[in-house]
C-alpha cells in the first residue's frame, strides 16, 4: 500500500503544477486523515502555498458550515484527505449546499470511489481530480469471480454442501459476506487496491520460500518463519509481476505508480480518465497533460494563483496548524489563470489582525 508521504508529496505536485497557493485541506477523524494534515503541513514549507482553511470531520460534524466557511474565504482548491463514507458527506453537503466551480482533490481512499460520481447534481461542484495506483488488469481475475458466484448460487439450496463444494473449488477462499455480493458488484469495487493486494500475496510467497529455503521441490517444513525473519527479507526482494517491478525501500514502502485521474461525471455511467503520471523509480518524474482537464466542465481555466499581502502571507505560514481554523486574508473575486491582479485584499488586515489576537489569547 502506498504510504501517506508519497500521497501527500502528489498532492503537492499537482498544486504546484498549476500554481495554486490558496488551499484547505479537509479530513475525517481518524489516524489516515491526521498523518496526511501532519505531513501536508509540514512539506509546504517554502513552496508558497497557502493552507487557509483546515479542519477534521466527524461522521456527526456539521458539513453545511465547514463548507460555508470554505466558501466564505473565496477558497477554490479543496483536499479531501479522507475515507469514503466521509467523502460522500462532504460531496453531498456541497451539492446541497450549492457550492460551485471549486476543485476537489480526492486522496487515494475516495479517488475512485463508484458511488460517489452518481450523486445527482455532482457535475455542478466543480472538477474533481484524484490520486490512484496506476492500474493493472489481472488475468483471470474476472472469470475466477464468475466461477466462485456460479458455485454459491447453484448451492442456495443446500448451504453446507455449496460450502464444502466452493471451498474445493476457490482454493479454500469462501467467506460468508462474500457469498452477498454478485460477480458484478465484487469485479466493479475500487479496482485501485487489486494490484496491491495481488503483489503482498505474492510478497509473502517469496519471502516465505527464502525463509524456509524452498526449491523446486521442496521447502524446510521444520523452520519456524518469523515475522522479522519474513521482514528482513522482503526488504531484499525485487521481482516483476504482470509487468510491473516489487520492491521495498527502507521503511518497506513499495515503489509505486500512481495516476491522476479526473472523474468524468459529464458523461453515463460516469468514467475516471487518467490525466497524468507520477513516478519514484528510477527517478521522480510527474506529469499531467492540462489538455485533457476541462475546467468546471465548460472548458475554462483552473482558478489561478492568489497575490497575498506579507501579512496574510506571514499568518498563513504560522498561523494554520490546529484544527479547525480559518483565516480572513482573501481577495473578493477569484482569478482565472492568466488574469491581471486587480483587486488583493486582506480583507480586511484590520479584521485579520484582530482575529489574530483572538487565537492566541
Amino acid at each position: 500500500m502506498p504510504s501517506n508521504k508519497d500521497l501527500v508529496e502528489m498532492i503537492i505536485h499537482i498544486i504546484r503544477w498549476f500554481g495554486w497557493n490558496w488551499v484547505a485541506f479537509i479530513g475525517s477523524r481518524d489516524d489516515y486523515s491526521s498523518d496526511g494534515l501532519k505531513l501536508f503541513n509540514k512539506y509546504i514549507n517554502n513552496t508558497g502555498i497557502c493552507l487557509a482553511y483546515q479542519e477534521g470531520l466527524r461522521l456527526n460534524s456539521n458539513y453545511n458550515l465547514t463548507l460555508k466557511k470554505i466558501d466564505k474565504l473565496n477558497i477554490n482548491v479543496i483536499v479531501v484527505f479522507a475515507l469514503p463514507q466521509h467523502a460522500s458527506k462532504i460531496i453531498k453537503a456541497a451539492i446541497a449546499n450549492n457550492i460551485r466551480d471549486k476543485v476537489w482533490i480526492a486522496s487515494n481512499a475516495w479517488s475512485m470511489d463508484q458511488q460517489i460520481p452518481r450523486e445527482p447534481g455532482i457535475r455542478k461542484i466543480g472538477t474533481i481530480i484524484g490520486i490512484a495506483e496506476r492500474l493493472l488488469s489481472l488475468p483471470g481475475f474476472n472469470e475466477f469471480i464468475y466461477k466462485t458466484r456460479e458455485t454459491t448460487d447453484a448451492g442456495h439450496n443446500d448451504s453446507s454442501e455449496s460450502e464444502v463444494q466452493t471451498k474445493s473449488m476457490t482454493c479454500n477462499q469462501y467467506c460468508d459476506y462474500c457469498s452477498l455480493l454478485s460477480a458484478e458488484e465484487i469485479i466493479n469495487e475500487n479496482p485501485t487496491l487489486s494490484f496491491s493486494i495481488y503483489a503482498a500475496t505474492y510478497t509473502i510467497a517469496h519471502a516465505l520460500h527464502k525463509v524456509l529455503q524452498c526449491d523446486m521441490n521442496e521447502c524446510h517444513r521444520n523452520t519456524m518463519a518469523k515475522p522479522y525473519m519474513l521482514l528482513g527479507e522482503i526488504k531484499k526482494l525485487d521481482f516483476i509481476l504482470n509487468g510491473r517491478q516489487v520492491k521495498f525501500d527502507d521503511n518497506y514502502d513499495p515503489t509505486i505508480r500512481y495516476a491522476v485521474v479526473l472523474w468524468r461525471t459529464d458523461v453515463n455511467p460516469p468514467q475516471f480518465e487518467m490525466v497524468g503520471t507520477y513516478d519514484k523509480l528510477p527517478e521522480i518524474t510527474f506529469n499531467i497533460d492540462n489538455s485533457l482537464l476541462p475546467w468546471n466542465n465548460k472548458g475554462s481555466q483552473s482558478p489561478g494563483p492568489l497575490e497575498l499581502s506579507t501579512f496574510c502571507l506571514s499568518f498563513c505560514l504560522h498561523h494554520t496548524v490546529a484544527a479547525p481554523q480559518e483565516m480572513d486574508c482573501h481577495r473578493s473575486s477569484i482569478l482565472k489563470a492568466g488574469e491581471k491582479e486587480t483587486n488583493n485584499v486582506c480583507s480586511t488586515e484590520k479584521q485579520a489582525k484582530g482575529w489574530l489576537k483572538k487565537t492566541e489569547k
